[in-house]
């Protein structure tokens, strides 16, 4: 993100300085004179002659002026870092929820919620809501984190989430019974913007009976993690940390890490992870502590890019950042699947980071009205580390009245920032 040019140039008259009076001693620090304020104070114009100016009678002043360049330059340094945090904590700290409903219609607090949060909330289907007989609930919330407020509701009014992953950022619930899964039922943890869900644990016994007395206990937990739909997960780890873990006699339940610190890429607003554990010869009948965290790359800025009229569109090519995307072709694969034939060129964009996007390409495919087609997957069609071919596949189901592709969407993800999601569970049942 460029925030300003100023600490560039106070870093290039820092390091004139350095050049023009290198050996000799420092002076004492003081305060800097009128003069020289005012002269740092331009070093900001957004004139470019005012700010060369400025340098070059600064560093003409030698070590008068150097405390308080650095001092400057600390402090724009410092400004930079808190910049930044505030761009993280946008996406990755809660979205803060003030309900007062009593004996309240679900329906009333959910466009409530979504009034607030600007998110899209909403039944999975009509009649599956009007047949489901959901009871009236009462919430009250003083500036709690979304994920509360939400969770709250669910066990309330008895209902699941259907989610089905993709770019679906929609949280969309029915009546228990009637479809999805009852994750704000589950023993959770919440962590700024996320929610982690145990869904369940199993238990195997195993032998080699090349060697009988080699007996294995496994315990494996499965966990679901849920962002606010404002937090575009780029990546996470697929495998925890896991820093405690003990059963309610003291015995260490963390297994081996199988699987090492990898990640792969993520387009919704969940994932999930298979946390292995051990199961101890004596264990108790309760897992007493589980702490750990994820590692989860979120984006924080972004460019989009938009092509129009994309059944005619033919190697059309649009720049977001130091990224290049040409659309070839669009194809019909059948009544209801596309095909988009794309090439991208990552230009000064971290090698990493360009495979990591090309990988993931969250692109919509939308028509003329604004519904989307269903992304179902990507195929590679060759690169050479600059650029990268893909072929990417859409399709509208038989519940979505998507007409002809009118346009594609892709939202670029231009900043990111990795960040620790801590959990931590208690007084867990051990099968």
């Amino acid at each position: 993100m460029k925030r300003s040019k100023t600490t560039g140039g106070l870093i290039a008259a820092v390091a004139a300085l350095s050049v023009t009076v290198t050996g000799l001693a420092q002076a004492p620090a003081t305060q800097p004179s009128p003069e020289i304020k005012a002269l740092i104070s331009q070093l900001s114009s957004p004139d470019e002659a005012t700010r060369t100016a400025a340098r070059e009678k600064l560093v003409s002043m030698g070590d008068d002026a150097r405390a308080a360049l650095e001092a400057f330059v600390r402090s724009k340094s410092a400004a930079e870092a808190a910049l930044a945090q505030i761009d993280t904590n946008a996406v990755a700290g809660p979205t803060l929820v003030t309900l007062d409903m009593k004996d309240a219609d679900p329906m009333a607090v959910i466009a409530e919620l979504a009034k607030q949060t600007k998110y899209d909330i909403q039944p999975y289907s009509q009649d599956n809501w009007d047949q489901g007989n959901v009871p009236r609930i009462t919430i009250t919330a003083d500036k709690q984190p979304f994920w509360e407020v939400f969770r709250d509701m669910c066990k309330q009014a008895n209902l699941s989430l259907v989610n089905s992953g993709d770019n679906q950022r929609a949280l969309q619930l029915n009546p228990a019974g009637q479809g999805g899964r009852n994750i704000m039922q589950y023993p959770s943890s919440i962590s700024g913007s996320f929610l982690m869900a145990i869904s369940s644990l199993q238990r195997t016994n195993s032998v080699d009976l090349a060697h009988p007395d080699n007996i294995q206990h496994n315990l494996s937990m499965q966990m679901m993690v849920m962002a606010e739909p404002k937090v575009k997960v780029i990546r996470f780890s697929y495998q925890p940390k896991i820093e405690e873990a003990v059963d309610n006699k003291g015995n260490s339940l963390q297994a081996a890490n199988r699987f090492g610190s990898g990640y792969t890429s993520s387009r919704g607003i969940s994932f999930n992870a298979n946390i292995p554990l051990q199961y101890p010869d004596n264990a108790g009948d309760k897992i007493a502590t589980l702490r750990g965290s994820f590692q989860v790359t979120v984006q924080t800025r972004s460019e989009t890019v938009e092509v129009p009229d994309i059944l005619k569109a033919k190697d059309v090519t649009k720049s977001a950042g130091d990224l290049k995307i040409t659309i070839k072709s669009v194809t019909k694969a059948s009544d209801r699947q596309y095909r988009v034939d794309a090439s991208f060129a990552r230009g000064n964009m971290d090698q990493q980071a360009f495979y990591q996007l090309v990988q993931n390409p969250t692109m919509r495919l939308l028509d003329a009205d604004g519904h989307e087609y269903r992304y179902s997957g990507y195929s590679s069609a060759g690169g050479n580390g600059d650029t990268y071919d893909v072929k990417i596949n859409f399709y509208r189901n038989n519940n979505n009245d998507a007409g002809e592709p009118a346009k594609l969407v892709w939202e670029v993800a231009t900043g990111t920032q990795e960040i620790t999601v801590p959990f931590k569970f208690t007084d867990l049942p051990l099968p």
